[in-house]
């Protein structure tokens, strides 16, 4: 019986740990389409590049975490979601970056429940 109970165990941590991957990468999709998001006043939307420049991170760092790698400094992560088209004092943008933030910080963490014993 402890076996089972062992193994819904790990299958569950196993399942929260693809959960949270899927989550980086949804995260990563929402700053892109904000930052390549086309309007009047934007009409080519904002390059990756230019979004870099100003951050004063590399182009393939704003690549990286669009596509999934979240780890970014609590300042580069600021600086580049407010390059990328977010209002990070209005509510969504305050709750997209907590949620960055908690993944990113929290994520080791999870990582090491399938080793630790109840």
């Amino acid at each position: 019986m402890a076996g089972d109970a062992n193994a819904f165990r790990k299958a569950s941590i196993e399942l929260l740990r693809q959960e949270i991957d899927a989550l980086r990468r949804t995260l990563g999709l929402v700053v892109k389409s904000t930052r390549a998001y086309k309007s009047p006043g934007r009409p080519d939307g904002r390059r990756q590049t230019q979004v870099a420049g100003v951050v004063g991170i590399s182009q393939p760092r704003v690549s990286q975490f669009e596509n999934g790698s979240i780890g970014l400094s609590n300042a580069d992560l600021r600086n580049l979601l407010r390059e990328c088209g977010f209002d990070i004092t209005a509510p969504g943008g305050r709750a997209l970056e907590a949620v960055i933030r908690a993944v990113r910080d929290h994520e080791a963490g999870i990582d090491v429940l399938l080793e630790e014993a109840p």
